[in-house]
């Protein structure tokens, strides 16, 4: 089931045209810009098919819910469908679309499954290499002159009265006013949006901030610069952490890494680690129990001799999807652990740790 952008309306057409540009490029498939609102599920016919959707149409009319597409981050993944992507935020709207579809379509969620809403911009077995640089082209072509009402237009507004500016937390640092502070915000987890703040409401000698609201309050790192001087990268150490999305998106990890004496495990990889149990809202910690090389043969029988059969998967600079990772290792055991794949230097690694309470 497809979310399209409306025929004729300008994200159509720059959608379209981006991913015929790709596909001319790189020799792949061209396909209808779109998102996946719900997918992996089974209907007898096609008559069966119409009238689940007819059904989740009028569902999605009478609660007038009206999901939209917010693109977040362009990203790369492993599976052939999802070589290149632009994630969307989960509004509200389209978690709820989400739910009743698979109302309409009998589509009870399997356990574990995380509904990652994307744009895919293109569709082919890429090289790791070959992925980043379309990564990094595909950012390049965010272009906020083309916002409604023009992004140009908005600055200058902005710099003749307070003012704030609320825009996706993709939002591409090198498109930054430099007058501005700028400040990505998370709540529970989830990375909401970017705020851009001029005039009497930019806070003095603060460029950038990362703010994570939780059930524990408003917590914040914040900069006077737009760039970081790099943290110190080192071996692993007995706890590794992983700060949130905010402080990630904002580049301040290095300062996050200073604040509370971490240095990084790898020079390009948004994990902490040290000798130290160290407790923080801005980032969430885990006890390191054992480290490996990443293999998985290797991995399901490790797993399989400590009786581990419910495994948090979590994963950075690693190209796996967890999901299907689980599926591979055929967990069945009585406890449970976290499982974290990273590089480590150069190399990948498997580790095996436990959240920090």
């Amino acid at each position: 089931v497809w979310l399209r952008p409306s025929p004729g309306t300008p994200l159509a057409s720059a959608t379209a045209k981006l991913i015929d540009e790709y596909a001319a490029r790189l020799s792949c498939p061209r396909f209808v810009p779109h998102v996946t609102l719900l997918g992996g599920f089974h209907c007898e016919s096609h008559s069966e098919a119409l009238k689940a959707t007819r059904v989740l149409a009028a569902t999605l009319r009478s609660l007038r819910c009206q999901p939209r597409c917010r693109g977040a981050l362009v990203e790369s993944g492993s599976i052939f469908y999802q070589c290149v992507y632009w994630r969307m935020e989960l509004e509200e709207e389209l978690v709820r679309a989400h739910a009743e579809a698979r109302l309409a379509f009998c589509a009870p969620a399997p356990e574990g499954a995380v509904f990652m809403p994307h744009l895919s911009l293109v569709y082919g077995d890429l090289s790791e290499e070959a992925k980043a640089a379309e990564v990094e082209r595909a950012a390049r072509k965010f272009d906020p002159a083309q916002f409604a009402p023009n992004f140009d237009w908005v600055l200058e507004q902005a710099r003749t009265k307070p003012t704030g500016i609320k825009v996706g937390p993709g939002h591409p640092h090198e498109a930054i006013p430099q007058d501005a502070e700028a400040q990505w915000l998370s709540i529970d987890g989830d990375l909401v949006e970017l705020g851009l703040w001029f005039g009497e409401v930019k806070r003095p000698k603060i460029a950038r901030a990362a703010t994570v609201v939780n059930s524990t309050g408003r917590h914040e790192i914040v900069s006077e610069t737009f760039v970081s001087e790099p943290a110190d990268v080192e071996a692993l150490k007995s706890f590794i952490y992983e700060p949130d999305n905010a402080v990630v998106r904002s580049h301040l990890i290095a300062d996050l890494a200073r604040d509370i004496g971490a240095t990084l495990v790898s020079r390009e990889i948004a994990y902490l680690s040290s000798d130290k149990e160290i407790h923080s809202p801005l980032m969430r910690g885990f006890r390191v129990l054992d480290e490996m090389a990443f293999d998985r043969k290797k991995l399901k029988a490790y797993l399989r001799d400590r009786n581990i059969g419910t495994l948090e998967i979590k994963k950075r600079g690693v190209d796996v999807v967890p999901e299907q990772l689980r599926k591979e290792l055929s967990l069945k055991g009585e406890t449970a652990a976290t499982l974290i794949l990273t590089r480590v230097g150069d190399d990948h690694r498997a580790l095996l740790a436990e959240p920090l309470g």
